[in-house]
């Protein structure tokens, strides 16, 4: 057995030991006092208000006053609360999933999750409940959303509507574009060609010049930077940049130059600029917020892959002359089936709606109540080849099958050694949204225009000339002026 160590230490070395501790502790207090402190290492509680305050019983009563009051106000807000959950319930209750899907069209807007109200409507039976309480629970977001649409329109001046460059007219409204044209005074209406790096250089020019024969589009690629301030942008054409990768802004100094312009043209003299609101609209998860985050050089709205990311309206000044109003992504109600078709024809309708939506990412996947739905969609639209190379499977030939491949290759089992074909779904849609699949669409052959404007978008823009001066302002080249040529909306 080991001889063990005796802890018998002479005085010398103890005297020594404590005469250290208290050096130490001197220098502690000395510091402190040095920088402000107090000399105790305890923290000095609040004495309150002095008893020698001459006015000490009158501010003791305020202050009771007021917390009483707050008191109350948070227990009537906690009552009002409990009614209107009660009275969402008792509707949930009294009506019916058809029901519920039709008093969301005839409001014209979706929140963030409309796609399960649309897609529980038709799961009928014992769905039925629960595809209510969510219509229910959507009613306040969809009425919300739409309250803040509509005060962007009142407040703006110019309303840049996003769009994804992968599937441009997927994303376009007509409701947005309706509400700018019937406006009161007369608003102007901006197309952003967002996400020009996801699509090859050829087809967003396509996109641009089918655009531009409604209204004025400028192409655009929100910054990528992760820092918190002092985001970067490139000069030049927007569309050579997003070509070239990178993660700097493309596109930021036309729209400024344009949106700059337009407020010089209705200043109160020559060449005095005027301040305007500028409203940034669209979709959910087009990158509105990646957009003015990238105009303002800095974090201020915050961002992410999930759909719904912004609930609030939300201001940003640029400089005195230029004002940003971020809005949260607005999903409208799809259109009524062709033809007045029976509940058959509807619930079809309401399934590809609700498909279309999550592949729009304009709905989280994880939400959706019928991924295997949407991946059959997506296998509709892109066909078995992508998916293949995208993920090293062999040859398939229908979303099922496509999905227990995936889900035997990532080891996704339930218990009973069931393939989890739902979990592989939601994966497949994820890694559709980050962008996993090369996909973008292509302008419908021979059209001249988008098509999705309620009235003639080139007769009414062909009266904004004055205010959008293309001879001072030249997007294609970025704000510098044009060297030749017309614009189709002058």
């Amino acid at each position: 057995m080991a001889k063990s160590w005796s802890k018998r230490k002479t005085l010398h070395h103890k005297h020594k030991v404590e005469k250290k501790v208290r050096e130490h502790h001197r220098q502690v207090r000395r510091d402190s006092k040095k920088n402000g402190g107090s000399s105790s290492g305890r923290s000095r509680k609040d004495p309150g208000i002095p008893n020698l305050f001459p006015h000490k019983a009158a501010l003791m009563d305020a202050l009771n006053t007021r917390r009483e009051e707050e008191t109350a106000a948070s227990a009537a807000a906690r009552l009002e609360r409990r009614a209107a959950n009660k009275a969402a319930a008792a509707r949930a209750a009294a009506h019916t999933p058809t029901e519920g899907l039709g008093a969301g069209a005839s409001d014209g807007v979706g929140g963030t999750v409309p796609a399960s109200s649309s897609a529980a409507g038709r799961s009928g039976g014992s769905g039925g409940g629960l595809a209510a309480a969510a219509a229910a629970g959507t009613e306040t977001s969809r009425r919300a959303f739409m309250a803040h649409f509509r005060s962007v329109v009142d407040a703006a001046d110019v309303l840049l509507q996003v769009l994804d460059a992968r599937d441009p007219l997927g994303t376009r409204s007509a409701e947005v574009e309706r509400a700018v044209l019937g406006a009161t005074p007369p608003k102007r209406l901006v197309l952003i060609l967002n996400k020009v790096d996801l699509v090859p250089r050829a087809v967003a020019d396509t996109w641009l010049r089918v655009l531009r024969c409604d209204y004025p589009t400028v192409a655009f690629r929100a910054s990528t930077q992760q820092q918190r301030r002092g985001l970067g942008q490139s000069g030049g054409d927007a569309l050579d940049a997003g070509s070239a990768g990178g993660a700097l802004c493309a596109g930021a100094g036309a729209l400024l130059s344009l949106l700059k312009t337009y407020g010089r043209t209705r200043g109160s003299g020559k060449g005095v600029a005027s301040s305007i609101a500028v409203g940034v609209v669209g979709y959910p998860n087009v990158g509105k917020s990646s957009v003015v985050n990238s105009l303002a050089r800095s974090r201020v709205a915050a961002v992410g892959a999930t759909p719904g990311v912004t609930r609030n309206l939300q201001e940003v000044h640029l400089d005195a002359h230029v004002r940003l109003i971020d809005c949260p992504g607005i999903v409208f109600a799809p259109p009524p089936p062709a033809g007045g078709g029976g509940d058959g024809d509807g619930g079809d309708a309401a399934a590809d709606f609700s498909a279309s939506l999550v592949l729009r990412a304009s709905v989280s996947p994880q939400n959706t109540p019928d991924p295997e739905g949407a991946v059959a969609a997506l296998l509709a639209r892109v066909g078995p080849a992508p998916l293949m190379a995208a993920y090293t499977l062999p040859a398939f030939e229908d979303a099922p099958t496509f999905l227990a491949l995936l889900a035997k290759r990532r080891g996704k089992v339930t218990s009973g050694g069931v393939l989890d074909v739902k979990a592989a779904a939601v994966a497949v849609l994820v890694e559709w949204n980050a962008g996993k699949v090369p996909f973008y669409t292509l302008p419908p052959a021979g059209s001249a225009g988008a098509g999705a404007s309620p009235a003639s978008g080139a007769a009414v823009v062909a009266a904004w000339g004055n205010d959008f001066d293309v001879s001072a302002v030249n997007v294609m080249t970025d704000g510098r002026p044009d060297p030749g040529g017309t614009w189709p909306w002058t």
